[in-house]
């Protein structure tokens, strides 16, 4: 250009590490000329974290069992754990968990055989799992597995 800075031109960047208490995998993003929002936790945080998620499941590496608490901020959407669904009722099921998932059923039968995303899973807070509905013999059949 001109060689001066651009008053309404940005890039944003945000850079994260992972595990924490062993580094892996360093990952760096950086978002040329943004639209909306300017600040690189806000735009290119979200790459970085999906890269990594996706990174160190392809390497194996699982999550640790004592993580440090996310502390949110007013607006930031929770992250929870998906339950084990499998053997409950519906009825059961929909009492309990409308507070933090959307469920989707498909199928006929009085109890979840199947789920999707699979317990354990992190999702975010009102995040849609799909339970597939049977028999109590392939809920128990499912839970062999």
């Amino acid at each position: 250009m001109n060689g001066r800075y651009s008053a309404n031109e940005h890039i944003v960047s945000f850079i994260g590490f992972a595990p924490a208490d062993d580094p892996q995998i360093v990952v760096y993003t950086a978002v040329d000329n943004p639209q909306g929002i300017q600040f690189g936790g806000v735009v290119a945080a979200p790459i970085v974290r999906n890269i990594l998620a996706d990174a160190l499941d392809y390497m194996k590496i699982p999550p640790r069992k004592d993580q440090v608490a996310k502390k949110y901020k007013y607006g930031e959407t929770p992250v929870v754990t998906v339950p084990d669904l499998i053997g409950y009722t519906a009825q059961d099921i929909y009492e309990d968990m409308n507070m933090n998932f959307n469920l989707v059923k498909s199928g006929t039968g009085s109890v979840v055989i199947n789920q999707a995303p699979k317990a354990g899973a992190r999702v975010d807070k009102g995040s849609t799992i799909r339970i597939y509905m049977g028999s109590e013999a392939e809920a128990e059949a499912g839970h062999e597995h």
